[in-house]
């Protein structure tokens, strides 16, 4: 993560021209992007910047670098991106099993619109004839057996 942040900051200071104007748009410490850009320097055995009192400038190194920068960075920050916009995915296999009389009263709509919204779960329904809990919890066990499904993490 420290190689990301220092290639970062390397682009930003190569575009505010100062290592002060650069702390304030990452908003960290001047001191930070210092030792950053050092580290880099250091990494790479060369300089990145010719150095001023009043502002800094690219070597003919750090230009010829700067375009894969942004880009590596560029791609860095869409990579992640993508990934948080990605629905995430339930998948497994369900088995439940539930009375007869339940699964036909209650249960075939319920199952057919999870199988819709998570086609990546195969299910399978085990009908007894005796009732797993009181009529009247019914409900409340199914609505938190499907929760602690959806809360799994998944692999």
């Amino acid at each position: 993560m420290d190689g990301i942040e220092n290639l970062r900051t390397f682009v930003t200071v190569a575009a505010a021209g100062s290592l002060a104007a650069a702390a304030r748009h990452l908003d960290i410490a001047a001191s930070v992007v210092t030792k950053r850009i050092d580290q880099l320097e250091s990494r790479v055995s060369t300089r990145l910047f010719k150095r001023s009192t009043k502002r800094v400038t690219l070597t003919e190194f750090g230009a010829r670098y700067l375009p894969q920068a942004r880009r590596l960075i560029h791609d860095y920050d869409e990579v992640f991106a993508e990934m948080s916009r990605s629905p995430r995915q339930v998948e497994g296999h369900v088995r439940i099993r539930v009375p007869t009389t339940m699964a036909i009263a209650f249960m075939a709509q319920a199952l057919a619109k999870f199988q819709r919204q998570h086609p990546r779960v195969s299910r399978e329904s085990l009908r007894r004839q005796f009732l797993p809990c009181p009529p009247t919890m019914f409900p409340e066990v199914v609505g938190r057996s499907i929760q602690a499904l959806r809360r799994r993490p998944i692999p």
